[in-house]
């Protein structure tokens, strides 16, 4: 797996809204209308991750859910990343 570049990581966050990238992480916070919703949703999105044996740290803040992604095995972000944000919008998106 290779670590994309920068500018790599910048052109492909422009087709994900409301993403993005610290230096380490591509990363987003999601909104609920409760803790259950926030629960439902991380829930569903451990489910995908186990899929492609590709995990996020996923922290809960009563309604509202930061997603943050890299790769550890490349210190960095891959199109894997990538991959597993556009499976954490589809999930949002079915809720």
């Amino acid at each position: 797996m290779q670590k994309l570049s920068d500018s790599e990581i910048n052109a492909k966050l422009e087709e994900y809204s409301n993403w993005n990238y610290n230096g380490k992480d591509i990363w987003k916070e999601y909104k609920f209308n409760n803790y259950l919703d926030s629960i439902e949703f991380v829930q569903k999105i451990g489910l995908k991750a186990e899929t492609i044996d590709h995990h996020p740290r996923m922290i809960v803040d009563y309604k509202k859910v930061i997603i943050e992604i890299h790769t550890h095995t490349v210190n960095g972000i891959t199109k894997l990343d990538f991959k597993l944000a556009g499976m954490i919008e589809a999930v949002l998106h079915k809720i």
